[in-house]
């Protein structure tokens, strides 16, 4: 088209259709980057979708470079964004999809200080609105299951595992780490100065005194505030 190549030599049927979408009557051709141009890779990509049976709901992890790659559209997939997150949510925008939904999440999206404010919005969509947890209940009922559902395993990488590290960095100070219970919590060194610091915080919370622990200080003090396990392991 005046002297313009706009498919590749052995071009599929979307790359032909997408460059005759580009040609205006005068021969001109349409910018991607334009919003006539995005307009029409939009199309496209919707076209793609159907073509590859695509459902909605599927979008977030079918939506991928590689499938654009296949059909030699990685044109529009530049010119909506260059991500799997910034393709579907220019598609689907009425959906309200989080970054962290898309497969893959976008690169570096849970690195440096961004990354931890990333993983504190994502902590409380899980528990606030996910899982409906009301706050004051969440030690009881949050779990690594629930991250790992969610499509949030990746992030839980920035915590080493910790769902106590996840819930600090979305509620600060709010809870101690042993009100989140984790496996082997109290095994090892580190469970044993965890366990430290879990029987000074209830000896001070049940008010007795130093010298009246030996006759006031019973397993119902650790039962009543979740401690068995640690009065058990330690």
């Amino acid at each position: 088209y005046n002297g313009r190549t706009l498919h590749s030599k052995e071009p599929t049927d979307l790359e032909m259709k997408l460059a005759q979408y580009r040609v205006r009557e005068d021969g001109t051709v349409i910018d991607l980057y334009s919003g006539k141009g995005k307009d029409i890779a939009l199309k496209v990509a919707r076209e793609l979708m159907q073509l590859e049976g695509i459902v909605e709901k599927e979008a977030p992890t079918k939506l991928t470079k590689e499938l654009f790659r296949k059909h030699k559209l990685l044109a529009i997939f530049k010119a909506l964004g260059n991500n799997t997150y910034n393709v579907v949510t220019s598609l689907l925008p009425e959906q309200g999809l989080k970054p962290w939904q898309i497969r893959p999440t976008p690169n570096g999206y849970w690195k440096g200080p961004d990354g931890l404010e990333h993983a504190a919005q994502a902590t409380r969509w899980l528990i606030e609105e996910k899982l409906g947890i009301p706050i004051d209940e969440i030690p009881q009922r949050i779990h690594q299951q629930n991250f790992v559902r969610y499509g949030l395993n990746g992030m839980m990488h920035l915590f080493n595992g910790s769902v106590y590290g996840a819930v600090n960095n979305a509620y600060s100070n709010r809870f101690n780490e042993w009100q989140i219970r984790q496996k082997d919590m109290w095994q090892g060194e580190k469970g044993k100065e965890l366990g430290k610091k879990a029987v000074r915080w209830l000896v001070e919370y049940s008010g007795i005194q130093i010298e009246d622990l030996p006759r006031k200080l019973t397993r119902q003090h650790f039962r009543k505030n979740g401690l068995d396990g640690c009065l058990d392991a330690c």
